[in-house]
């Protein structure tokens, strides 16, 4: 009985692993805010901790830079 309640009523949300944050990439058509914001709450569920530099690594290298300067 527990075990069919558990089955149909608690619902597990995946954890979040480095090679799923790794594969986010900013859509072209996509602000670089969205982007940021979706990236910051994939990682609040991921269970490894990734110091600073290395996510901002991550974030600047799938962004999609404009040259309209």
């Amino acid at each position: 009985m527990d075990t069919y309640f558990y089955e149909h009523f608690y619902i597990v949300e995946p954890k979040v692993t480095l090679t799923n944050l790794d594969k986010i990439t900013q859509y072209p058509k996509k602000s670089i805010k969205s982007y940021y914001l979706h990236f910051r709450t994939l990682k609040t569920k991921c269970t490894i901790v990734i110091i600073e530099h290395e996510r901002i690594k991550l974030i600047l290298e799938r962004m999609q830079w404009k040259n309209d300067l």
